[in-house]
């Protein structure tokens, strides 16, 4: 796997560990998503890499 840090412009970076980091917040939002729909009242702060 690749290593160290990528510029996709001036502002935004990636590395190794990006994709992992996407998901984990797409993931949480998911499960807010899901609990909330089941009746619980959530409240997700969640900033995926950008």
């Amino acid at each position: 796997m690749a290593t160290g840090t990528c510029f996709l412009d001036t502002n935004t970076y990636v590395t190794c560990h990006s994709f992992d980091v996407a998901s984990y917040a797409a993931g949480s939002t998911y499960a807010a998503v899901e609990r909330t729909l089941d009746g619980e009242r959530l409240f997700a702060l969640v900033c995926p890499p950008a």
